[in-house]
């Protein structure tokens, strides 16, 4: 996992991607060093402080699309994206960071991939029901979970045990809060359509 975030890290240099300076190995052991983000996760900031204002979160989701379309057109899928890898530089600008589920498709978007990455309640259907599946759509179905959750301060499926939370997954129901404008509600459920050739991971 190491070795895959330090070739992704060197080769995807971008503004709203989490910054590798150097890598050092000493006495067998591997140290990264990147730039310091002194704002802590994305993830304590919503716990703490409940759901984002719309507007915010557009800002927000806004920075972390141009960061997975970067990845993305570089050939490079990220597989963990979650509130937790979210870094707050401040109140308005985030860093992606944690790429140690990242990997490059080397025969195109389209690539199969069978390694179960990331965290269960941000993992796309066809993790709970294929043999393979394809980076892009995985990456995009992470980023709907995102904005519901910036949005709700709670995940959209909500299950005790993980065969609980594929069942709920893989039905696709989910309650958005009424007091969302349609627009976001709109996005939420761009983002986190089942079918995953139809998530608008060519055109972000």
């Amino acid at each position: 996992m190491l070795s895959r975030e330090v070739t992704t890290l060197e080769s995807v240099f971008h503004p709203f991607i989490l910054r590798l300076f150097e890598v050092i190995e000493t006495l067998g052991k591997i140290h990264l060093i990147s730039e310091w983000v002194q704002g802590g996760e994305l993830y304590n900031r919503i716990a703490e402080e409940g759901p984002l204002e719309e507007y915010h979160a557009a800002v927000i989701f806004h920075q972390l699309l141009l960061a997975v379309k970067h990845l993305h057109n570089l050939g490079y899928v990220h597989r963990d994206i979650k509130a937790e890898n979210v870094l707050m530089v401040s109140d308005d600008r985030v860093k992606l960071a944690d790429f140690g589920f990242s990997t490059q498709l080397i025969n195109g978007p389209w690539q199969h991939l069978d390694t179960f990455c990331g965290s269960p309640p941000y993992a796309a259907p066809e993790l709970f029901s294929d043999d393979h599946y394809i980076g892009g759509p995985v990456d995009i179905w992470a980023l709907g979970v995102l904005v519901y959750f910036m949005l709700h301060a709670k995940m959209p499926f909500k299950a005790s045990t993980v065969p609980l939370l594929r069942t709920a997954v893989l039905r696709g129901e989910f309650e958005i809060s009424s007091t969302l404008s349609l627009p976001c509600c709109r996005v939420i459920r761009k983002y986190s359509i089942l079918c995953k050739i139809k998530r608008p991971f060519k055109n972000i």
